[in-house]
């Protein structure tokens, strides 16, 4: 069982304390652009899906997963009971994502957008820094989130080996740069504990 200690639930400063999975996925039905950062890619895509299990339950429309790392037969034999549409493409450009999104947005309305995960999409500029790349394609995530009013999860990797006393918020800086520019909510997936925090409150 995957716990969830949660402060300022809304941008209005709402303190709650162990927010469930269920209330978090209603979070991500509000037009949000979330965050998952963890230390282990498993942790992280099992908690995307049971995520996206309960979107599933407050919300029929389509939620597209964009697997970037496992092949659509892999995806579905590890979670056969899932409700998603895959595109296993790999190595997408933010051009390929945005042009799929908005044509199934115009077919059918997409609640939920799953990018699993966010290094492994290629940015247009590839003269930028890799840190540079993850902002620009963030940013235009964002801006996409916006304009096609849909909600956005992305999966962050972090390091496996940082000691345990190492700052998450350096960490994901130096990785991702200015996160909190973009994203509404980061979620630090953590053995037994998620912990999260609005981008107007920084991170835990």
């Amino acid at each position: 069982m995957v716990g969830l200690e949660y402060r300022n639930k809304t941008l209005n400063n709402l303190n709650v304390a162990n927010m469930t999975t269920i209330e978090l996925a209603e979070v991500c039905q509000k037009g949000n652009f979330v965050a998952l950062a963890s230390r282990n890619d498993e942790d992280n895509t099992r908690y995307a899906v049971e995520l996206c299990k309960y979107v599933n339950q407050i919300n029929s429309d389509v939620i597209l997963y964009f697997s970037l790392k496992a092949e659509t037969k892999d995806f579905k034999r590890a979670f056969p009971e899932v409700l998603v549409e895959i595109d296993d493409s790999p190595a997408q450009s933010f051009e390929e994502l945005e042009y799929k999104i908005k044509n199934r947005n115009c077919a059918a309305k997409v609640s939920m957008v799953v990018v699993d995960y966010l290094c492994l999409m290629t940015a247009q500029n590839t003269y930028l820094s890799r840190v540079a790349q993850s902002e620009e394609i963030l940013s235009r995530l964002k801006q996409l989130s916006v304009k096609e009013k849909i909600s956005v999860l992305v999966l962050l990797s972090m390091s496996k080996y940082a000691p345990p006393n190492y700052s998450v918020k350096k960490e994901l800086e130096a990785y991702y740069g200015d996160l909190t520019s973009w994203v509404d909510f980061i979620v630090h997936v953590v053995p037994d504990m998620i912990c999260c925090q609005n981008r107007k409150n920084g991170y835990i």
